[in-house]
Parts: C-alpha cells; structure tokens; sequence
C-alpha cells in the first residue's frame, strides 16, 4: 500500500509535467522493501551505500534484523508477538546516522554522564576569529596627529617606511596610541591577553610588513609575549607573565589609576561637601597643588595645612608641637566636615577662633608678622592665598600649579557675577 502511495505521487507529478510516458519506467525502477532485501546481502555494495547515503544504510539495518526474524520463524511470518524483546531492543538501539560522521555504522546509545566542571566552555575574546588586523595603526596614528597637533604618528610611519627602528620616543608614543584605542574599541580598561596578542599582532603586520616571517615573529615578541609555563634543568614548572612593551604599558596605566585608600570617600563626606562648600575647598587647596618633594604626600600637605583632631585637650597638641610654623588646628570630624572648635597654634600658645576661614586667615597673618617662610609640606596652598586671594606681590617665583588655578578660580567669579 505504501509503494502504491509513492508511485501515485510520482504519477502525479509526471501527469502536471506532461511527461506521463515515463510513469512506467519509474514504475519498474521503483525503490521498495523487496529490493531493499535483496541489497542486504550484497556485501560491498552495502558497505559502499552506508557511506554514500547513512539515511539508505539506516533503512538496510533495520530490514535485515526483520528479516532474520522472519527466517528464524516458523511460518516465515512476522507476527505480533514475534520478535523477542533483544530483538526489540536492538532495533531500538540503531540510530539514524550523522553524514558528517565517518564513523559507520553508528553504536548502541550509551547513557551520559555530565560533568558540571567542564561544562561551560572557555570563551576567548578575539575580534573576527583569529585576524589581526583589528586596529588600523596608520589612522589612529594620523588621527593622533591632528587630535594633539604634534606629528609624531607622521614621524612614526616615515620611519617604519625607510626601514628603520623606532627610537623610544616614537615607540612609546605608538604603544599608548594603539593601547588607548584597543581600550575603547573593547570599552574596558583590562583587555584580554588575545587582545593584546591581537594588538601587538596588527602593529608589526602593518607597519614592518616588509620583514620576513621570523623577523617579525621575533618583533611581535617584543611587543607582547603571553605568560607561558616551562620546566627547568631540574624539572621544576615556572610560570612567566606576560611581557613586552604593551604589557609594560597596560602594567603602569593600571598602578597609575589604581584607587588609593587614603582618599577614598563616603556618603557623608559627599553630603558635606555639598553643604559646605567653603570648608571642603580649603581641605582640597593642599591637595590641588601638591609639594616639589616628592616624599611628601598629599594626606602629609593637607593635615601640615590643618589638622583635624578628635580630642579637646589643645595643650597636648601644643606640647607635642616640633615646628615653629603657625598650625591650624580643627576640632571634630573630617569625614563629614562636623567641627566645633578652631585654633591656631603658635610659640607653645593657642589661639581660639570663631570659624576656619578666621583661623586660617590668623596663620596666613602670622607669617608676615613674625617673617616665617611658608611651610614646605603645604607650600603651594600659602603661595596660592598669597598670590591669589590677599593679592600680595610675590617675592619669589609662583608656581605654574598655582596660576593655573588662579586663572580659574577668576573665571569661575566672573561667571558668577555675571
């Protein structure tokens, strides 16, 4: 009934086409089960169809296990009841097999086990598979250029062009050009080691093409080697990290921008700030303009300007007082900028003030009084109240650090007044 159902719509399709004289010839060459049983045992033909065509060599599969049932009953028949429940199950256990699998024919299905270690595949981050060319260093260079008005991507290019080394100014330049850009193509301050593979990769490809295989190789090396794992003499593993110019560069922009403890801030300090606006500019003045010496760090310049302290007994302090520079001296708590009490501490005495702004305008005084030098430590936040807010004329040079911030601060003035 099923071959009369295939040859009625092959009739069919040759009755629309008009090619009705053809039905008998597909009639006689029809592909049933009768053939099909014949191939069974045709030995390398059969072995031949498993490779050409698995879903044929499926179909051989199960009707020789129904044929070796057949001739293993009595009647010839297959019955109901007929098949034993092995012969069930292996009939069960024959898979369609996969075309693109060489191995034939397929094996009885086997439970899995997962392993939940290994399930989630290791993701590396590339740009389009394995290319190199993810970053185009002759139009960052050139954008460089016009960005900064400076013609160092120029000189960059000339030289790779004549064939000649780049000096350290030029290859420190290339380097930061091309690490800001991947950092912004890949929107992270931490791009993947394939990434910067890639980088190092994209920089040799296209400025040293003219260099052989092995040359470049060794110059892709130079400017980034991924951390690898040997065994010494002795058999001992060692780990390298990764090396090279952009892992130099990647290793102090992140030191560089790394958050420090000592100014972290919190959400009091924030709302302080915000009510007191004043009180906070005079703490960051010592910051802003930090000292020539580079021992001295900036929580040292901010606490020589003035000194917070928690406890009331201002004789302590005076006691304790080694330098003979007027200190100010804020009672209270610096996170939220909560003081009750000024003084400024002078020659083993304290002077009690109503307000900081009144306090440090007594200590500023009090230099010109008794002709005290300003204190190295907070140096710069002095020469700026002396230069720009009492408008004194300067007896020595005044720092650009402190200009700079003048010529804001008057604009900022003029734009409020206005």
């Amino acid at each position: 009934m099923e071959e009369l159902m295939e040859y009625a719509g092959i009739f069919d399709i040759l009755k629309v086409l008009q090619l009705e004289q053809y039905s008998q010839i597909f009639h006689e060459n029809l592909l049933t089960d009768k053939n099909l049983l014949l191939l069974t045992n045709s030995g390398i033909l059969v072995e031949q169809l498993k490779e050409i065509i698995p879903p044929l060599a499926h179909r051989l599969l199960i009707l020789q296990q129904l044929n070796q049932t057949t001739f293993s009953t009595p009647s010839g028949q297959i019955g109901n009841d007929a098949l034993s429940s092995n012969q069930v199950q292996s009939l069960n256990n024959i898979e369609i097999p996969d075309p693109s699998n060489s191995d034939f024919p397929p094996r009885p299905r086997t439970p899995l086990t997962q392993d939940n270690r290994h399930s989630r595949p290791k993701r590396r981050k590339l740009f389009h598979g394995e290319e190199p060319d993810i970053i185009d260093i002759h139009a960052i260079l050139t954008k460089s250029d016009l960005e900064t008005r400076t013609s160092n991507g120029k000189k960059i290019i000339d030289t790779a062009a004549n064939r000649n080394p780049l000096n350290f100014q030029l290859r420190k330049k290339l380097v930061a050009t091309a690490c800001h850009t991947l950092m912004s193509k890949t929107n992270s301050s931490r791009p993947s080691t394939d990434q910067r593979s890639q980088l190092a990769a994209c920089i040799v490809n296209q400025l040293f093409g003219y260099m052989s295989s092995q040359e470049r190789i060794n110059l892709q090396m130079s400017y980034f080697t991924p951390s690898c794992t040997y065994k010494d003499q002795q058999g001992k593993a060692i780990s390298k990290r990764p090396m090279g110019y952009i892992q130099s560069w990647f290793v102090n922009f992140w030191n560089t921008n790394k958050p420090s403890a000592n100014t972290e801030t919190n959400a009091d300090t924030e709302v302080a700030n915000k009510a007191c606006p004043d009180v906070s500019a005079l703490f960051l003045l010592a910051l802003l303009i930090r000292p020539k010496n580079k021992k001295i760090s900036q929580i040292d310049a901010a606490e020589a300007f003035i000194k917070v302290t928690i406890s009331e007994d201002i004789q302590s302090l005076i006691t304790s007082k080694t330098s003979n520079h007027p200190q100010v001296v804020a009672v209270g708590n610096k996170f939220n900028l909560d003081f009750t009490e000024f003084f400024v501490l002078f020659e083993g005495k304290g002077v009690k003030c109503d307000s900081l702004l009144q306090a440090i305008d007594l200590s500023f005084k009090s230099f010109y009084v008794f002709r005290i030098e300003f204190p190295s430590q907070c140096y710069g936040a002095y020469q700026f109240l002396d230069y720009a807010i009492y408008k004194m004329k300067p007896v020595c040079t005044v720092s650009s650090t402190v200009k700079e911030l003048t010529a804001y601060a008057c604009c900022e003035n003029l734009l409020s007044t206005t």
